[in-house]
């Protein structure tokens, strides 16, 4: 069991990155985004440390410990990043006004 949540936790960081890579492609050349929120990103990347923190248990080869020790590192970087990310938005967009529209 180990060894699926080492695969899936890898799958999963590669995913998070992949995504975050195109939402902050997508924000610059202000494209077209299909990809989630960061929150949401956040989230995935969590799950993704800490699927790969019980990934540890599988030490079937050195692969498996390569998996693994990059799995927790680019996730921990990944949440570090998505976190302020969240962070910067929530404080920069607290005194939004919405715009009122009326019919005319």
């Amino acid at each position: 069991m180990p060894r699926q949540y080492n695969l899936w936790s890898f799958y999963l960081c590669l995913f998070c990155i992949i995504i975050s890579s195109y939402a902050l492609y997508s924000t610059i050349r202000q494209t077209w985004i299909i990809a989630p929120p960061n929150y949401v990103l956040l989230l995935f990347t969590i799950i993704a440390l800490i699927l790969g923190i019980i990934g540890f248990k599988d030490k079937t080869n050195w692969l498996a410990k390569l998996r693994s020790w990059l799995t927790v590192l680019l996730s921990l970087l990944l949440i570090i990043i998505l976190f302020f990310s969240v962070l910067f938005t929530s404080f920069f967009s607290m005194g939004k006004v919405l715009i009122k529209t009326t019919l005319s």
